[in-house]
């Protein structure tokens, strides 16, 4: 029984050395892409590569951390994981339409990808900490929300609006984005 003990733990100890080395290669990778992109900002197109290349690494850390670790609820890891490659998406096609096509992206395709981070983001953060609500956290949360939404709405959206050109689409984009934002806050709070 001993030997079985012994042998289980010296597997625990090298799943654990190579999990610790993979989470220090990816630490090592994230610094050097942070590095990378502030060297080189006179490289459009190597800041760009260096940009993208550490969406990819966020969103296979986060997947790679759901298989290694199991998570106690993997569905919302995988959720903010979502979020995380919707939003490395829109990253994508927006830098595809301003260096290749040379347009002008806003609106574009790529605000429907960035903007589809938002309900992935919020339902995973939802699922990780739905275990603490009660009536007393509920109604701290409505406060702080609404008092963080009149603040969005008077400093930001009101101004924009005020002196807003262009579509109701782009409108609507534009406004999104801080709605979005404070709906995030929210659920985190």
């Amino acid at each position: 029984m001993q030997v079985l003990a012994d042998l289980t733990s010296s597997r625990r100890q090298a799943a654990f050395g190579v999990t610790a080395r993979l989470w220090i290669g990816m630490l090592v990778a994230g610094a050097g892409a942070v590095f990378l992109y502030n060297v080189t900002l006179s490289d459009t197109a190597l800041n760009t590569i260096v940009y993208l290349g550490s969406d990819a690494l966020a969103v296979a850390a986060i997947f790679a951390a759901v298989l290694l670790n199991r998570p106690a609820r993997p569905r919302a890891w995988a959720l903010v994981g979502l979020g995380m490659a919707a939003f490395m998406v829109g990253d994508l096609v927006w830098y595809w339409l301003v260096l290749v096509e040379q347009a002008e992206p806003t609106p574009s395709v790529a605000d429907f990808f960035y903007l589809a981070e938002y309900p992935f983001l919020a339902a995973g953060v939802f699922m990780l900490v739905r275990t603490r609500l009660d009536r007393g956290v509920v109604l701290d949360t409505l406060i702080a929300t609404a008092s963080g939404f009149v603040i969005v709405l008077e400093l930001l959206v009101r101004p924009y609006l005020d002196t807003a050109q262009g579509s109701p689409l782009e409108i609507g984009i534009a406004v999104a984005y801080p709605v979005g934002d404070v709906a995030l806050l929210a659920v985190i709070a």
